[in-house]
């Protein structure tokens, strides 16, 4: 029984270290980073996308977002998640699984409110003046947002 016990305690010492160091993995974001963040963007446009790991609409849509990342280069589009995911747990957990091409960023502190996210997912498209140029609540496909896109790029 001793070494049963003893088991269980080094097993959850060992990942309770393992979560510890993937907890240095999180990005944090507030409102005032993800402003920086659009200003200092060297890119054409800008397109920030508001999600969470429980939302089926911002699952859906995240393929979308990856593959836009192959079509335009960085010089055309840069692309930020933010999460707003209520637990790190869950959103690294997320995180981990998907091949992001894109930074990603757990959003904390007014990020709600400043970008007025009142549904997900959220997608906001900027020019490289930090003008914002689109804003669409809810599900977008791939084909319409490479659609929107182009427009904006000609």
């Amino acid at each position: 029984m001793k070494r049963f016990f003893m088991f269980w305690v080094i097993i959850s010492f060992i990942l309770s270290y393992s979560l510890t160091l993937k907890a240095k993995e999180i990005k944090i974001v507030k409102s005032g980073d993800v402003i920086s963040m659009i200003a200092t963007a060297r890119s054409q446009l800008v397109l920030v996308s508001f999600w969470a790991s429980w939302c089926p609409p911002c699952r859906m849509e995240i393929p979308g977002l990856i593959k836009l990342r192959t079509v335009y280069d960085q010089e055309e589009l840069s692309i930020l998640g933010v999460s707003l995911d209520e637990s790190p747990a869950m959103y690294l957990n997320f995180i981990n699984k998907v091949n992001f091409n894109y930074p990603v960023f757990l959003g904390r502190g007014d990020v709600v409110r400043v970008f007025e996210v009142s549904g997900l997912p959220k997608l906001i498209i900027y020019n490289q003046n930090g003008q914002k140029l689109y804003v669409h609540e809810g599900y977008i496909s791939f084909d319409e947002l490479n659609r929107k896109i182009g427009e904006f790029l000609q």
